[in-house]
Formats: C-alpha cells, sequence, structure tokens
C-alpha cells in the first residue's frame, strides 16, 4: 500500500477522529467514531484501515450495547484498544504505512473485545 499525505481537509478529520479517541469509550462516542470511519471511507484512496476501524468500533459498541461489563480491567482493555487505533490514525494522517499498526490494533482488538464478550 502506498503512502502518501493526505490533503489538508482529510487530515483534519482524521484529527478529529483521533480527538474522539481521547474521550471515554461508551457507546454514543464508539458510534460518532464507526460513522466518522464510514464517512471517510469514501473520501481517501487508502479506505481498508478505516473499513477496519470501523467494524472494531461497532463490535466494541455492540459488546458494551449487549450489558454491563464486569471486567475489573475495563479501563485498561479499553486504553489499549484507543492507543493501538491512535496510532494507526497518526501514521495515516502522517502519510506513513498503516498497515503494521493496523495489524497489531486488529490483534489487540479482537482479544480485548472476546474478553468483553466472555465476561
Amino acid at each position: 500500500m502506498s503512502s502518501s499525505i493526505p490533503p489538508a481537509h482529510i487530515k483534519q478529520r482524521i484529527a478529529s477522529l483521533r480527538r474522539l479517541l481521547t474521550e471515554d469509550p461508551h457507546a454514543a462516542n464508539l458510534d460518532k467514531l464507526v460513522q466518522a470511519c464510514s464517512a471517510l471511507l469514501g473520501d481517501i484512496p487508502q479506505s481498508l484501515p478505516f473499513y477496519v476501524l470501523k467494524s472494531i468500533f461497532k463490535d466494541f459498541s455492540e459488546c458494551l450495547d449487549s450489558g454491563p461489563v464486569t471486567l475489573p480491567n475495563f479501563n485498561e482493555l479499553t486504553l489499549q484498544i484507543s492507543t493501538a487505533a491512535d496510532k494507526v490514525l497518526a501514521a495515516m494522517e502522517n502519510g506513513e504505512p498503516s498497515m503494521e499498526h493496523l495489524e497489531s490494533f486488529v490483534e489487540l482488538s479482537l482479544r480485548n473485545i472476546a474478553l468483553f464478550r466472555l465476561s
């Protein structure tokens, strides 16, 4: 996948996504992340990372909507997902390759979402 610095308006939208990641990971914020990723899908040539982010945020939101999460380390697990997603977005914002970060994000997210579903 080639890398190039996105236009200013796309960088602004990616920066907005990154700001959303710093907010509490409740369903409403996750739904905003899903919507923002969906909106970017048609506006950027490198759409795979946004599709993956959207799918993971949607799964995460569904986990939270399905009932209370009783994991004692909920905050740590959500922070891990947010931090990993931020690395993907930072790379894209800077026009750097994001696949390595994306793979790490997917592995971590799938593990953490499985833990949420087991709780």
